[in-house]
C-alpha cells in the first residue's frame, strides 16, 4: 500500500489502495493525466444497512490538468461472509449490476432525454468495474457529494418521500418498456436471470425468520396469537411461493423492476434552507428482473413507509399509474399503458409477495442493534436464532390484521 494512503478501518482490504483508486479514476478521465496523491478510506455502511456487498467511501486527493482537487468515491465489493460471497459469485450479481449501470440505465436515460421528459438519473454514475473470480468491485461517484443522504431507516418514509418513490419507479418502468421496444437485446440478461435460484436461498432464510416469529408471538404478543397458525403455514410454503411471486409470467404486463426497492436502497436530496425534499436516486441494482411492476410496488409499500402510511395506500398506486401513463405517452408508447383497474389486479394477484415483504423486509427496516442477525449467519444455517425488534412487533400489530383483511394470510 502506498505510504500516503490512510485506512481508518483495519478490515479494509489491501487491494483498496491509491493504485487501485487511480486506475478506477483514470478509466473515466478523458485527459489521462490524473494522479492520486493520497486517500482516506472508511466503511460507508453499518450493520443492517447492506447485505450483499461491502461499501467503502474513499476520499481521494488527485492532481489533474495541473490542478489539485479532492474527490469522494463509493467502492462496492463482495461481502466478507463466506455464504454471501459464494452467492454473489455463483449468481453473478456484480456482473448483473455492472450491466445495469453501464449499459441499461444510460440507454434508458437517453430515451427519456430525447423525449424531453423532466427526469433525474436513476442512479449514481459508475466510474469503474471489475468482475473476476478473485475480485468483484464497482466504483461509483459518491452521491453524498451531491447532497444525497439515506433516510432515517426505522422512522420509515413519509408521504412526500413515498410519492417521489412512486414517480421514480414509474419513470424507471416506463423507460424500460420503451427500451425493450427499441433495444430488446440490452434486456435479455434480465428476462430469466440466474437470481431465481438465489431467491430460493434467501427464501430459506425468510422461512426461518417467519417460523421463529410465530414462536415469538406465542410467547410475547397475545393480540397476534390467533394468527400464528396461518403465519406458520406461510412460513412452511414460503420458499416456492417467493420464487413464484417474483418471476414474470407469460402474457403478463411486465417491466424491468429494480427488484430490491426498499428504503435502504434509496438516497434523497433536500434543500439547504428548509430541507424540502428535492430528488432521489436508487442504489443497488443486483436484483433487477423483468417481471410484473407489482413486485417493486408490493416490496416497497409493505416494507418502507412510516407506520401511519401502511394502511391507506391507494394514493401511491394512483400516483404511480399517473406517472407511468404520462411517461409512456411522452416516449411515444401510450398504447403500452394499462388501466388502473388492471394495475390493481396485478397487485392483488401477487398479494403473497406483499406478505413476504412484510415478514422478510419490514424487519430489516426496523432492525436495531439488539435484533440484528447477519444475513451470512442466517443463510444455509437453520440453527440460527432469529431476533425481532420491538418496533417490528408493533408494526406487525398493524400489518398482520391488514393482511387478513386483504386475504393475504393464506
Amino acid at each position: 500500500m502506498p505510504k500516503d494512503s490512510t485506512k481508518t478501518d483495519q478490515f479494509i482490504p489491501s487491494w483498496l489502495n491509491d493504485e487501485f483508486l487511480e486506475t478506477a479514476l483514470k478509466s473515466d478521465d478523458v485527459c489521462g493525466d490524473l494522479k492520486v496523491t493520497s486517500s482516506n478510506i472508511v466503511r460507508a455502511t453499518a450493520a443492517g444497512d447492506n447485505y450483499l456487498s461491502l461499501i467503502y467511501r474513499a476520499t481521494v486527493q488527485i492532481t489533474t490538468r495541473g490542478q489539485s482537487e479532492n474527490r469522494s468515491l463509493i467502492v462496492k465489493c463482495q461481502p466478507e461472509g463466506a455464504n454471501l460471497k459464494e452467492i454473489t459469485k455463483e449468481y453473478k450479481l456484480f456482473d448483473l449490476e455492472t450491466k445495469m449501470l453501464k449499459d441499461v440505465l444510460p440507454a434508458m436515460h437517453k430515451l427519456l432525454r430525447e423525449a424531453n421528459i423532466n427526469f433525474t438519473p436513476f442512479s449514481a454514475k459508475c466510474l469503474y468495474s471489475h468482475c473476476s473470480p478473485s475480485l468483484q468491485v464497482i466504483v461509483l461517484e459518491d452521491l453524498k457529494e451531491f447532497g444525497f443522504e439515506m433516510a432515517e431507516r426505522t422512522a420509515g418514509l413519509d408521504q412526500d418521500h413515498c410519492m417521489l418513490v412512486m414517480k421514480k419507479l414509474a419513470q424507471f418502468h416506463a423507460a424500460s418498456l420503451a427500451l425493450k421496444e427499441k433495444n430488446p437485446e440490452l434486456l435479455e440478461t434480465f428476462l430469466d436471470p440466474c437470481s431465481k435460484n438465489m431467491i430460493t436461498e434467501f427464501g430459506k432464510y425468510v422461512q426461518q425468520f417467519i417460523l421463529g416469529l410465530c414462536d415469538e408471538i406465542e410467547e410475547k404478543c397475545e393480540e397476534l396469537k390467533k394468527y400464528t397458525g396461518r403465519i406458520r403455514k406461510i412460513g412452511e410454503t414460503v420458499v416456492q411461493r417467493l420464487v413464484e411471486g417474483r418471476v414474470g409470467k407469460m402474457d403478463e404486463f411486465s417491466v424491468l423492476t429494480h427488484g430490491d426497492s426498499w428504503l435502504n436502497n434509496m438516497m434523497f436530496c433536500y434543500s439547504t434552507e428548509d430541507r424540502q425534499l428535492l430528488d432521489m436516486r436508487m442504489v443497488d441494482y443486483q436484483m433487477c428482473i423483468w417481471t410484473s411492476p407489482a413486485v417493486d410496488l408490493l416490496y416497497f409499500l409493505n416494507s418502507s413507509p412510516a407506520m401511519d402510511l401502511l394502511v391507506d395506500q391507494e394514493m401511491f398506486i394512483e400516483e404511480y399509474h399517473r406517472v407511468l401513463g404520462e411517461t409512456l405517452s411522452a416516449l411515444g408508447y401510450q398504447h403500452l399503458h394499462i388501466t388502473l383497474d388492471h394495475l390493481n389486479q396485478l397487485i392483488e394477484s401477487r398479494g403473497f409477495y406483499g406478505t413476504l415483504s412484510v415478514f422478510g423486509i419490514r424487519n430489516a427496516v426496523l432492525v436495531d442493534d439488539e435484533s440484528y442477525v447477519s444475513a451470512d449467519d442466517g443463510l444455509r444455517n437453520d440453527q440460527i436464532k432469529c431476533k425481532y425488534s420491538k418496533l417490528f412487533i408493533e408494526s406487525m400489530k398493524i400489518q398482520v390484521p391488514l393482511m387478513e383483511r386483504r386475504g393475504w394470510l393464506v
